[in-house]
């Protein structure tokens, strides 16, 4: 569901959201197995973390189906980052989809699921609260946004660590 989820095409669609906060992004090619990622530098933090966000738009989610997110993340230093999916439009509400996950300075695979609490076409995944310490660094690559299964069961908190 996700476009250029492997950062091969630049950065298109996703957005760099700075809001009062400010960051650096960049293609890089410094995955594990060679491919690239988007790598985004804090250069100064907002009024609040969120300030600073990536995020892809237009998605369409439906009432009662359940989808999984899956991406590749690291930090420069160790942190935690919000990561949801939420109205792109107003009132900006969240889809009853929003986590807080850890990053550690090693690439790692993580999983996120949630279930479309209402249908909306023109719905977002954001990976936010970036905009806490200035000079931190973010790396995500291979970010894949998947209907699954109603007999699907949700990743164990395992693999949010």
């Amino acid at each position: 569901m996700l476009l250029n989820g492997s950062f091969a095409k630049d950065l298109k669609p996703w957005v760099l959201e700075e809001s009062g906060a400010k960051g650096e992004v960049m293609v890089a090619h410094d995955r594990p197995d060679r491919g690239s990622s988007v790598k985004i530098r804090v250069v100064s933090v907002g009024d609040k973390p969120w300030r600073l966000q990536l995020y892809q738009g237009g998605l369409t989610i439906q009432k009662g189906a359940k989808y999984e997110l899956t991406y590749w993340v690291k930090a420069a230093k160790a942190g935690v980052i919000t990561v949801n999916c939420m109205q792109n439009h107003e009132p900006w509400e969240h889809h009853g989809a929003a986590s807080e996950l850890p990053v550690t300075t090693k690439w790692k695979e993580l999983k996120f699921a949630f279930t479309g609490p209402w249908d909306d076409t023109n719905a977002r995944i954001t990976f936010t609260n970036l905009g806490t310490v200035p000079g931190q660094t973010y790396w995500f690559a291979q970010c894949s946004l998947k209907q699954v299964s109603s007999n699907y069961s949700e990743p164990s908190k395992e693999m949010w660590r």
